[in-house]
């Protein structure tokens, strides 16, 4: 990156993942969070046309994940972003294919949509209404999802 652009793009991405209050400390003296900020931010800079993140918002709490995703949605334009997540939620808002992988091996690769539609989403519950004790299952699992189950 040319130097004449170099300190406008730092202070933009410094104030897009949200650590302008940090602007002068060091990393080593950040939270574990804001390092993870400071960590795609490094990514991002210059204008990487492949960006490789390995759970990027792990350990960070829903308001800090969904900054996060904003700044990587942000600046996908014309990148290729492959990260690693265990959260489906993030996966899906921020992917356009997604593999799922077991031991190593591709279980399934496709679109948000193609996966949901081959796969299903959710739980399924099946519970046993003949017997006695599935009753008392019955009224614990309508008390956190109500009587449409």
């Amino acid at each position: 990156m040319p130097l004449s652009g170099r300190d406008a793009e730092i202070n933009k991405l410094i104030d897009d993942i949200g650590l302008s209050d940090k602007r002068d400390s060091l990393s080593g003296q950040l939270s574990g969070g804001n390092k993870r900020k400071l960590s795609v931010a490094i990514a991002v800079c210059g204008g990487s046309k492949l960006i490789i993140l390995d759970e990027p918002s792990s350990g960070l709490d829903i308001q800090a994940r969904r900054e996060l995703w904003t700044l990587l949605l942000k600046y996908r334009k014309d990148r290729v972003i492959l990260l690693t997540t265990h959260y489906m939620d993030e996966a899906e808002f921020l992917s356009h294919r997604i593999a799922i992988l077991d031991s190593g091996k591709v279980r399934a690769l496709g679109s948000p949509v193609f996966l949901k539609n081959a796969f299903g989403c959710g739980y399924n519950l099946k519970l046993d209404v003949n017997q006695d004790y599935s009753l008392d299952a019955l009224d614990y699992v309508r008390g956190f999802f109500g009587n449409d189950i």
